[in-house]
């Protein structure tokens, strides 16, 4: 995960250089520490169960008093994985964690706007920003909890045991990591959202290449978000 993601990061390195040399870049201010912080616990931390699950608490208790719960359960579950967990576990657990958080508030440090867009049951907020923290910690809590049935669940001549009959508190453990991964799921993937509006990418870009057949000065200008409209060399379109 970590060597991947940095791999992420320096492939885009030209792409942000050539941004800030046509003066197009996308950061042009910075969110402070404090809002940064408050976007990983409102955003990451809170939506870690699933973003309906999350929004129906804040119904119920408020933004922060469901922060609060759920970052409770969170510091109960990791910090049983890096009490009882054996130093791989402890090390996984931990480097998810630190990165998830890192990631988070780096993007709202860099990227402010999304620690003020709304919340709603249709439209997850920054979510191209937490996507990677959530995993990070449902990948943490699967390892910590396999690393637990495997180190309680095996027979002394190393046989398997089947879950039926395992310890209670191998069962506990199991049973509650499905249900919570089920219950943030099922909810989310059951509606629709609205992660586009464009619809489907292939027609837009046929039409885009479409146009720079026509195009006399070898460009093509279209709509963005942050700076209207764009102006987009035809040779930097390709089938």
């Amino acid at each position: 995960m970590t060597v991947g993601w940095l791999a992420g990061l320096l492939v885009q390195v030209p792409v942000v250089l050539e941004s800030y040399a046509q003066h197009t870049q996308r950061v042009t201010g910075l969110a402070s520490p404090v809002q940064a912080i408050g976007f990983y616990f409102h955003n990451v931390a809170l939506r870690a169960f699933g973003w309906r699950v999350s929004q129906r608490l804040v119904d119920i208790v408020g933004l922060n008093g469901a922060t609060v719960i759920v970052c409770a359960i969170l510091a109960v579950g990791f910090g049983w994985a890096l009490v009882t967990g054996s130093r791989q576990v402890r090390v996984f657990v931990a480097v998810a964690l630190i990165m998830g958080f890192v990631e988070a508030v780096l993007a709202a440090l860099l990227s402010p706007y999304v620690i003020h867009q709304r919340y709603l049951y249709d439209f997850e907020g920054g979510s191209r920003y937490s996507t990677m923290p959530i995993m990070a910690m449902t990948a943490a809590a699967v390892v910590a909890v396999d690393a637990y049935l495997r180190r309680h669940g095996v027979a002394e001549g190393g046989e398997p045991v089947p879950l039926v009959r395992q310890p209670p508190r191998v069962v506990a453990a199991v049973t509650a990591l499905a249900c919570v991964l089920a219950l943030g799921w099922l909810s989310d993937y059951r509606y629709g959202t609205e992660h586009s509006y464009w619809g489907y990418w292939p027609p837009r870009a046929e039409r885009m290449l479409a146009r720079c057949e026509r195009s006399t000065s070898g460009e093509i200008t279209t709509w963005t978000w942050y700076h209207g409209r764009i102006t987009i060399p035809c040779s930097r379109l390709r089938r």
